[in-house]
């Protein structure tokens, strides 16, 4: 007998996560539907909850609050995790710069990443899981055809990354990046942290908030555009390992370039402000 599908999980979705948000009286009876779902169906859950509740949702307003609600599921969303990176493969065809879903695709991928590496560390992951966790982690990377036009090895690059990542910050004070400065309106709930060079929690959710679909588009591409096209490899080859880990490896709001920008960003409101007197 064929199986019935179930049902779309975007109410079950939805009530878990504001039952877990309120932790409420409902949220156990939730929470084991929610396994029982996931278990079923792995795909339909996570399409649901990253590509339809993710941003949408009221308490899932950012990437921070998404990855909170991941990390306390560990233990029932690895093995769905462990099926849903096969899924995933099939945007690893697409053009990066032209889909607007591959932007939300690789906080996924670094969600799904991270996911795996708490269950290889947990204890209480069986070891036959373990090994099954271990090789999905090394399915998930990102290889999309637009790699390819570079002019060095993407391989070398990824291969040598924290040497690159390393200074590579520093690019976001070369003039071909004042196009993606943040406005003076933007900076105004940051200078107290900004001319100490810390950023708070708060700061961090400000910046989230900034950093709509769009920016993010955009900074992508400045990116891209700066590794194909300027002269000197070093210099392109560090702006391609800020283009593969941003979002990817690191968070968009705790990247060193992002940081670094914004404090350029900074400095020259500040400059412009002196030019006006």
């Amino acid at each position: 007998m064929e199986r019935t599908p179930p049902s779309y999980p975007g109410t079950l979705l939805s009530e878990l996560i504001s039952s877990w948000q309120l932790n409420n009286s409902c949220y156990p009876f939730l929470r084991a539907r929610f396994q029982k779902f996931l278990k079923e169906s792995p795909k339909d859950t996570f399409d649901t909850l990253f590509f339809a509740l993710y941003l949408k949702h009221p308490t899932l307003s950012n990437f921070s609050s998404l990855r909170s609600f991941l990390q306390s599921h560990v233990s029932c969303l690895y093995p769905g995790i462990i099926v849903y990176i096969k899924h995933l493969k099939k945007f690893q065809q697409l053009n990066e710069l032209e889909n607007p879903s591959l932007l939300i695709l690789r906080e996924i991928r670094y969600l799904c990443r991270e996911i795996l590496l708490l269950a290889l560390n947990d204890a209480e992951t069986p070891y036959p899981a373990r090994k099954q966790v271990h090789k999905a982690i090394q399915q998930i990377h990102p290889d999309p055809p637009i790699y390819e036009s570079l002019p060095f090895s993407k391989d070398e690059v990824i291969a040598n990354l924290p040497f690159y990542l390393e200074k590579a910050d520093l690019l976001a004070e070369l003039p071909q990046f004042s196009s993606i400065y943040f406005t003076t309106d933007e900076l105004s709930c940051f200078l107290n942290s900004l001319q100490s060079y810390r950023l708070t929690q708060e700061n961090e959710a400000s910046l989230e908030k900034l950093l709509s679909a769009p920016r993010k588009k955009q900074i992508l591409n400045e990116l891209f555009h700066f590794t194909r096209t300027f002269p000197l490899i070093r210099n392109a080859k560090q702006a391609f390992a800020i283009y593969i880990s941003l979002g990817e490896i690191i968070p968009w709001t705790r990247h060193p370039f992002m940081r670094r920008l914004l404090a350029v960003s900074y400095q020259e409101a500040k400059v412009s402000l002196f030019k006006k007197i």
